[in-house]
């Protein structure tokens, strides 16, 4: 049971928030409280937009810092555990088990990730920031990202974020470390830090190039880093074998072979009308244990 708590003051993200929300699987109880941070935000229209999924709340709290917002997200939620989601960044279905799973087992009051998929949308380049910092405890010389920060609630009130608008999360964590509550890291497997080609639209508006050059790893080009995020790579590094055979068709025409193929938002084959949808099993080769993934190659998105 998680409270999912974003805050945003950016409308053009609306979407991407209610997204992320709905992508998080295999959940027992969910709930998302939305913090409309500035005036400017058209409240009606996330109401609206709230009343389409279950279990969402949506606050106008403007002229407040982003720490006090956070502070109030987590008077508002009703489930023993908080995650602290960005409205920007992209959060795969496994994103919140993972950090539950590590939550309960590690024994800690706070889990997220040092190490994180980075992507560079003006490049269309991925990179790994502060690699080989993954599943581990506090590191001094590290901060979780802010974007990935699950918690206990019984932590709040003894431990709050500061009312201030840059370094609310370090902060947190600072606090946390002082009064000896445990953190953990996770891998770096199921989110994605966005780096929008404006970097001034960030909060941490650093430019691109510096980041590279001190904090990241570089991965390559790709427009699918949704696949690298969930563990899968590149094509050459997945292994496919059909599902189910197809049956031949009568028309010597639609018995020719062709490869498959990747486009841009979906894992799609040359199929003709008729023949009916395959699947693939698609073996995770990270982690420790290799899963099989059963994947339709007609509807799955990247």
């Amino acid at each position: 049971m998680v409270s999912i708590i974003t805050c945003t003051v950016r409308q053009n993200f609306m979407d991407n928030v209610f997204r992320n929300y709905a992508s998080q699987k295999n959940i027992y109880k969910k709930e998302l409280i939305i913090i409309l941070n500035s005036k400017k935000l058209n409240y009606r229209k996330w109401a609206q937009k709230a009343k389409k999924y279950p279990n969402v709340s949506v606050y106008m709290v403007p002229d407040k810092t982003l720490g006090e917002c956070l502070n109030f997200g987590i008077q508002k939620a009703k489930y023993p555990i908080v995650a602290k989601m960005d409205d920007d960044d992209y959060y795969a279905p496994l994103y919140l088990p993972q950090a539950i799973h590590a939550l309960i087992t590690k024994d800690v009051s706070l889990v997220g990730k040092y190490s994180r998929f980075t992507y560079f949308e003006g490049k269309k380049l991925l990179a790994v920031m502060t690699p080989h910092r993954e599943n581990k405890f506090h590191d001094p010389e590290s901060c979780l990202a802010g974007g990935t920060l699950v918690f206990k609630k019984d932590l709040f009130p003894r431990v709050r974020f500061p009312a201030t608008n840059n370094g609310e999360d370090v902060l947190f964590q600072v606090e946390c470390a002082r009064k000896g509550h445990k953190i953990y890291s996770t891998d770096r497997h199921y989110y994605v830090y966005i780096r929008r080609a404006n970097h001034q639209s960030h909060t941490w508006s650093v430019k691109d190039e510096d980041l590279l050059k001190t904090y990241c790893e570089i991965i390559g080009r790709t427009l699918y880093y949704k696949w690298y995020a969930q563990g899968i790579y590149e094509h050459s590094f997945i292994s496919c074998t059909p599902f189910h055979s197809i049956q031949p068709q009568k028309s010597p025409r639609r018995l020719i072979k062709r490869p498959l193929t990747f486009r841009r938002n979906r894992l799609a084959a040359h199929l003709t009308p008729r023949q009916s949808q395959p699947w693939l099993n698609i073996r995770r080769l990270t982690g420790d244990r290799p899963q099989t993934l059963r994947i339709s190659l007609m509807s799955t998105r990247v």
